[in-house]
């Protein structure tokens, strides 16, 4: 709430607040993916609702294909 009043000064200020905004949760997205597939993973945590192998590779690869496009879409701005 704070820094909606803050910026609310002019639209290019939120625009730059959005922009950042953005650039975090891109950062925060892959350590989530890689700390949700780490817990969904083991028989310990999920117990009989842990996911099998052919899902964890499938995750893996998804994965890896956000991580990538975050990384492009981070060194393009």
């Amino acid at each position: 709430m704070i820094a909606a009043i803050v910026f609310n000064t002019s639209e290019s200020s939120l625009d730059t607040m959005n922009e950042w905004l953005n650039m975090v949760q891109s950062i925060q997205i892959p350590f989530v993916l890689i700390l949700l597939l780490t817990l969904v993973s083991k028989e310990e945590v999920m117990g009989t609702f842990r996911i099998g192998p052919i899902v964890e590779v499938s995750f893996v690869c998804i994965l890896t294909f956000v991580e990538l496009i975050f990384m492009y879409t981070d060194y393009v701005w």
